[in-house]
């Protein structure tokens, strides 16, 4: 998994926001800030089942994310992915979505700092 040289995480903010990957720069709408080529870029999956029979089931739950039909990556290690990072928004300003055998997430609109 890769972060965009456009995006950190921070776990703690000035404003007290809390944790989260944040713009360093401006950010055109559709740019990439995070991939993960499933060729190359081993990660742990779950299907929902495995989930919730798992004693950290609100955790993965929480933080994961589908990579393919009842297949969700996830981790209890925040350093072992960075998506743990995003925004989990009702109104996200960043998308996942499929480029050929990668996932990647990308900016729904336009930023400037």
């Amino acid at each position: 998994m890769v972060l965009s040289d456009a995006v950190e995480v921070r776990r703690e903010t000035e404003n007290n926001k809390g944790q989260g990957i944040f713009a360093t720069r401006d950010l055109e709408a559709g740019s990439r800030v995070w991939w993960w080529d499933r060729a190359t870029e081993p990660i742990e999956t779950y299907t929902r089942e495995a989930i919730l029979a798992h004693p950290q089931r609100e955790l993965l739950a929480r933080y994961s994310y589908m990579v393919d039909h009842d297949t969700y990556a996830s981790t209890t290690d925040p350093d072992a992915d960075p998506s743990y990072y995003f925004n989990h928004s009702c109104d996200p300003n960043c998308w996942y979505a499929w480029r050929r055998a990668s996932r990647v997430c990308v900016r729904e609109q336009s930023l400037r700092l």
